[in-house]
C-alpha cells in the first residue's frame, strides 16, 4: 500500500524478522520504559539494527543456502565472531 501511494508508514512491532522484511529505515529507542529514554534515527537498516541488536546481545546472519535471516545461537562461533567485529546484523 505504501509503495502504491508513495507514502511513508510507521510500524511498531517487536518481531525482528517481520521488521527486517518490512523496513528500509529504523528508529531505535533506548532507556527504561515509562521512566526515561532517548530516540535515535531514522537510520538505514544496517546501522539501526546493529545499534539495537548490540543492546540486546543478539546477532543475525543470512542463511547461506536460503538467504533467510537467522538469529545466531548465543555464544556460538558465528555469534562470537560477529560480536568481535561489531557487526551484529548480517556480517
Amino acid at each position: 500500500f505504501a509503495d502504491e501511494k508513495n507514502a511513508t508508514i510507521l510500524v511498531v512491532d517487536h518481531d525482528l524478522l517481520f521488521l527486517d522484511y518490512l523496513s528500509e529505515r529504523l528508529l531505535v529507542f533506548t532507556g527504561k520504559p515509562s521512566h526515561a529514554g532517548q530516540g535515535f534515527g531514522p537510520m538505514v537498516m544496517e546501522e539501526g539494527m546493529n545499534m539495537f541488536l548490540q543492546t540486546v546481545g543478539i546477532t543475525f546472519r543470512r542463511d547461506k543456502d536460503s538467504g533467510r535471516p537467522r538469529a545466531n545461537k548465543i555464544d556460538s562461533f558465528l555469534d562470537r565472531e560477529q560480536k568481535k567485529q561489531g557487526r551484529y546484523y548480517y556480517s
